[in-house]
């Protein structure tokens, strides 16, 4: 075997490796997507609920204030389920080899060359494949922001209501 047959079955197989880790990590930041989605459903509907446990005439004897801790923290909860929406939506992860290509390789009687046309396609659908993953990922990052401030504000709207309750503020 030549020295270059070696470089293209060393290069093939590092892309092929990367490639591989690369769809794992898909499956990892859509699985977050998935979870935090979910938590913060629950916690926008818990929160969104909690007037509802109190008195009839809950609303009425708020402050501005207090008004804005319980509605802000939902608005950031439902922004936050739009970016990790935002996550799933951007699935358009290309697969290899693509089956366009398919046939062309089946062609191919020259693995040398089969081998060159391989590398160039895990080269070129890596590059999308990772602005796919680098997207998602930024989405997840910007949701999950809005959703730890809504925690935050949720805790401190918690707070006020309690000492409120107590007849402290």
């Amino acid at each position: 075997m030549s020295d270059t047959d070696d470089n293209n079955n060393f290069v093939y197989e590092l892309l092929k490796e990367d490639f591989y880790n690369e769809y794992n990590r898909l499956g990892i930041l859509e699985g977050k997507a998935s979870n935090l989605l979910a938590v913060s459903g629950i916690i926008l509907t818990f929160q969104g609920g909690l007037p509802l446990l109190s008195q009839n005439n809950y609303f009425s004897n708020w402050s501005i204030f207090h008004f804005i801790l319980y509605i802000l923290p939902l608005i950031l909860y439902a922004i936050s389920i739009i970016f990790f929406l935002k996550a799933f939506s951007t699935s358009d992860y290309n697969y290899i080899p693509d089956t366009e290509k398919i046939e062309l390789y089946e062609s191919k009687n020259d693995k040398k060359e089969l081998k060159f046309l391989l590398i160039e396609h895990y080269k070129k659908e890596f590059e999308k494949n990772n602005n796919i993953l680098e997207n998602k990922g930024k989405n997840i990052d910007h949701g999950v922001y809005l959703f730890i401030g809504g925690i935050l504000l949720t805790l401190i709207y918690l707070s006020c209501t309690i000492l409120n309750i107590q007849g402290i503020i």
